[in-house]
């Protein structure tokens, strides 16, 4: 009996040893510590030869992680953004069109398949995403109820939204200064029919008509209109940072993004909130900022078959919703789900 406890515990420390281990490399914001960590827990209880070892990196992600891609220390898995093209230029991933061929009962039809065309290069697949992060506007609904005026809605052009935002810029206190503004954020350039290249994606467009439109109407909210706080006045909303004077209740509308949405659920208490599109050009559709989140394989890796399993759990319905505190699923059917069984802030989610 004793030899056969012995035999055991060899093995069970022998396998572990010879644990294959993954780095996982994600940003160390907060939204993604928990969320991680548990998906973490979950995969190496599924794949017991695997162990995860996360990689955190607090700031400056994207420049860091150049640095260990370059040095030849790249994470096996990596979260990725905004900057995938950069990577992607410069062969830091694994094309994973041929994976997914192979993978029983997926369909790329039930994602939304212009979000995961984002991590294409070339026409190939390198990496997945799990998250669609947008703009949207963000409004105080106990401003516009205390100056009985209706909410913001899609209907909106940027000439009501102007008339709201004038409307709800106070001096509350009466001591001559602004303490209560209509808006902040600044508009994308989008709204006015400009774009950042050309469609070739050769030529940079940020000098052309519209978007020089979209900077001069976003300067003129500050300067012409005076219903954004300005660091030249000294406008307390401006010098504690703009999403906190949202929080605070000294914006009436606040133009942000999905990953606030965590954060003001958790410390908006005073008065209520919700969302709606951005307001429009009038002739012109609403036109949003987006960005998606997501993960690739790094060509580096030594374990291209164990990514690959790691970065399938980063896919599925139960990550995404886990992750819907701060951005939309982008598996049609999970988003779905998450506006259906939304209880918490914003309402105004489909």
């Amino acid at each position: 009996m004793a030899l056969l406890v012995l035999a055991i515990g060899c093995r069970a420390r022998h396998g572990a040893e010879h644990r294959v281990v993954l780095k996982l490399c994600h940003p160390a914001s907060r939204d993604f510590l928990v969320a991680m960590e548990q998906t973490a827990r979950e995969f190496e209880a599924q794949q017991p030869t695997i162990r995860i070892k996360r990689v955190l990196i607090e700031k400056d992600y994207y420049s860091k992680l150049m640095t260990m891609t370059a040095g030849g220390t790249a994470p096996d898995v990596m979260w990725m953004g905004q900057a995938f093209g950069d990577f992607a230029t410069r062969g830091a991933f694994l094309e994973i069109d041929g994976l997914l061929r192979q993978e029983p009962g997926f369909k790329l039809e039930d994602y939304y398949t212009q979000v995961v065309d984002w991590y294409r290069h070339e026409g190939k697949l390198y990496g997945f995403p799990y998250g669609i992060d947008c703009d949207m506007l963000f409004y105080n609904k106990n401003l516009f109820q205390a100056a009985d005026m209706p909410f913001p809605d899609a209907s909106w052009t940027l000439d009501q939204f102007v008339e709201a935002a004038q409307r709800l810029t106070l001096d509350v206190d009466g001591d001559g200064r602004r303490d209560q503004f209509g808006y902040a954020g600044g508009v994308y350039f989008g709204t006015f029919g400009g774009k950042m290249l050309d469609d070739g994606w050769t030529r940079c467009t940020l000098n052309t008509p519209p978007v020089i439109a979209s900077l001069r109407f976003s300067i003129d909210l500050r300067d012409k209109h005076r219903v954004v706080p300005s660091e030249r006045l000294g406008d307390q909303a401006k010098s504690i940072g703009e999403s906190l004077a949202f929080a605070m209740g000294k914006l009436a509308m606040f133009r942000s993004y999905t990953w606030k949405l965590i954060e003001f659920r958790e410390h908006i208490k005073d008065f209520d909130w919700d969302v709606c599109l951005m307001p429009h050009l009038k002739g012109r559709p609403p036109c949003h900022w987006a960005s998606s989140s997501g993960f690739a394989i790094s060509r580096q890796t030594a374990h291209p078959a164990e990514a690959w399993l790691l970065l399938k759990h980063l896919m599925t319905r139960e990550f995404q919703l886990r992750m819907a505190t701060s951005t939309i699923p982008t598996l049609r059917p999970a988003a779905a789900e998450w506006v259906a069984s939304n209880r918490e802030k914003p309402a105004n989610l489909h």
